[in-house]
């Protein structure tokens, strides 16, 4: 088994590490780091997986770092 680091894309801010403060229709809303990912637009984890084919096909637009 290999250790992988398993990074995607945010949720929560779509990638872009930003989110709206209220209402983005609000013309005083501003927009502040996202909260989930602290402003970095990406969200890692670390799992076990035989291959990196194995990895993919549970994560297939994620990007991988062997550990």
């Amino acid at each position: 088994m290999t250790t992988f680091k398993i990074t995607q894309y945010c949720g929560e801010c779509d990638g872009y590490g930003k989110v709206a403060d209220r209402n983005p229709i609000n013309p005083g809303h501003s927009l502040v780091d996202c909260e989930e990912c602290d402003g970095t637009g990406d969200k890692s984890h670390e799992e076990e997986y035989d291959t990196i084919t194995d990895a993919q096909d549970d994560y297939p637009r994620a990007r991988f770092t062997y550990i």
